[in-house]
């Protein structure tokens, strides 16, 4: 605890300082829960994939997801010339592109069309997908879009990563939607 003196004026211009950094605070927590931030948060990496759980339990978050990531592509990706790809999972993987791509005015359309075309059905190969988000040696991160638990053990999924990420060290990133808090693995 501290006792301050101020003088009457010393007081208003202490006020009117923390006001202009009250009202600074709010317009950046504005800003951050705005667009595609709300849900990837600032993708600040140069080369990303992002993985997309298409499993038949993402049925109801599936017209969001799209939404978010169209958002995402041309709010982030487009605007700060961050490479991407996107690799959605459910019974098996598919790869938008076999590597990541830059982020052409173009490339960002075809992305989602494609985005536009996934529909929800069947497993979660969550497993699976990490690895073929590791396959390209120029991503230097990953973001998991899931609402649940993966197919495999999830300590195996642990494991399994942890091995592939000994050595090049990428930033993994989840978005879960509705997930039970049990199955929070990253």
């Amino acid at each position: 605890m501290r006792h301050l003196q101020l003088k009457p004026g010393e007081l208003l211009e202490y006020q009117e300082q923390c006001e202009k950094v009250l009202v600074r605070y709010i317009k950046r927590l504005q800003w951050l829960l705005s667009g595609s931030r709300r849900l990837f948060g600032t993708i600040v990496h140069d080369k990303s994939v992002i993985l997309i759980d298409t499993s038949g339990s993402m049925n109801d978050y599936m017209p969001e997801v799209k939404k978010e990531l169209a958002a995402l592509v041309w709010e982030q990706l487009f605007k700060f010339r961050s490479s991407f790809n996107f690799i959605r999972f459910s019974d098996r993987c598919e790869k938008w592109r076999d590597q990541v791509q830059e982020p052409t005015e173009e490339n960002c359309h075809k992305a989602i069309a494609w985005l536009t075309s996934l529909t929800a059905h069947g497993n979660t190969c969550t497993l699976d997908a990490l690895r073929e988000a590791f396959s390209d040696q120029a991503v230097n991160a990953i973001y998991l879009i899931t609402d649940g638990k993966p197919d495999n053990s999830t300590t195996l999924v642990l494991d399994e990563v942890r091995k592939m990420n000994y050595i090049r060290h990428l930033s993994i990133n989840t978005i879960s939607f509705n997930c039970d808090e049990k199955y929070y693995f990253f």
